[in-house]
């Protein structure tokens, strides 16, 4: 089924009617309802179109011929801008008139409902906060922000949850640091506003997310995916810049390290518990080190029981280290209590 912007249309359950006003993406259109004039997004399978004819007044001929009906469709116009692929929760930034300050966007080109807080601030300096419900296939201005805001490097806060049938999903947050010479490389496409901003994708699949906390997906196609939203926003920090070499470092990458000293050196009987541990602790250094330089958001470092002082030293290492988000040692099904699961 053909639908335009124009196209009369008929809700299959609902029965409203309507004209559609926007081509929201491949499944969902906004609609313009006859009654009460509102424009509600309907996803296009829920909808049949009306056939739009203007008739002709016939003339009879005498004998067996019938009045003659001219029927004329009318024409179809071009769509206007259209979402091909949900970027998710986008924050953007539309330039005032005076060019002194910015209205704040959320947007939301997803199929579900999010509540959510959103935070601009430095320091103890709040120069936004807002909080509350954005629907599906929306758009909401949260404020403003003035143009030498930039020059403190403010930090960006969005927390999300995905609102179901299931009720609320996991809690998502991204911070961003907002660096001026970086602002103004953001410029792109805002959907439902149609113009250029400078956007930042913050949140970009509730699914992959929850995918990504359950461990279903591996690092080749971890790799893959982020391969691909590199094509889409060429400038975002959500992800690392890959070259060649490490490319084929993540794709051979293993997500788990494994310092048993059996494991690591074959000739170990005759070494000390000393040199033991230095090897081991080598080896966890360069692990972590690839793991960082290749773009890998979690590994596991299996380090056993034992009497603590592996994993005692390799807590240290990852307390220090800045580009440690976090680390955990829990129970987990596949290595019981001698594993640390690492964020980055």
């Amino acid at each position: 089924m053909l639908i335009t912007d124009g196209t009369r249309v008929k809700h299959k359950i609902t029965g409203d009617t309507g004209k559609v006003v926007k081509v929201i993406n491949n499944e969902m259109v906004a609609v313009l309802t006859d009654e009460g004039q509102m424009e509600i997004p309907m996803y296009l399978d829920d909808l049949v179109k009306i056939e739009s004819t203007s008739t002709i007044k016939g003339k009879v001929v005498k004998g067996k011929d019938r009045p003659t009906i001219e029927t004329r469709t009318e024409p179809i116009s071009k769509p206007q801008y259209t979402i091909l692929k949900s970027l998710g929760i986008q924050v953007g930034f539309e330039t005032i008139s005076t060019e002194t300050s910015y209205h704040v966007h959320l947007f939301n080109d997803t199929k579900y409902d999010v509540v959510f807080e959103c935070s601009l601030k430095k320091g103890d300096k709040t120069y936004l906060e807002q909080s509350g419900k954005l629907k599906s296939m929306s758009m909401l201005n949260i404020g403003e922000m003035r143009r030498d805001t930039l020059s403190d490097q403010p930090l960006l806060f969005l927390e999300c949850k995905e609102i179901s049938t299931e009720g609320l999903s996991e809690s998502f947050t991204e911070t961003i640091k907002i660096k001026p010479q970086q602002f103004f490389k953001k410029i792109r496409t805002a959907p439902f506003l149609d113009k250029e901003i400078y956007l930042y994708r913050m949140i970009t699949s509730f699914q992959e997310k929850m995918s990504e906390l359950k461990n279903e997906e591996n690092l080749k196609d971890y790799t893959q995916r982020k391969i691909e939203e590199q094509e889409v926003a060429q400038s975002d920090i959500n992800y690392v810049q890959f070259d060649t070499l490490s490319l084929n470092e993540a794709i051979e990458f293993s997500s788990e390290l494994d310092l048993h000293i059996e494991e690591l050196e074959s000739n170990h009987h005759k070494m000390s518990n000393q040199q033991k541990l230095h090897i081991q602790l080598a080896a966890f250094d360069d692990y972590i080190a690839q793991a960082i330089r290749i773009g890998v958001d979690r590994v596991f470092i299996i380090h056993g029981v034992g009497k603590g002082r592996l994993k005692n030293d390799i807590s240290q290492r990852l307390h220090d280290n800045p580009y440690v988000l976090k680390f955990v040692n829990e129970y987990h099904p596949s290595y019981g209590w001698g594993a640390t699961e690492v964020f980055l």
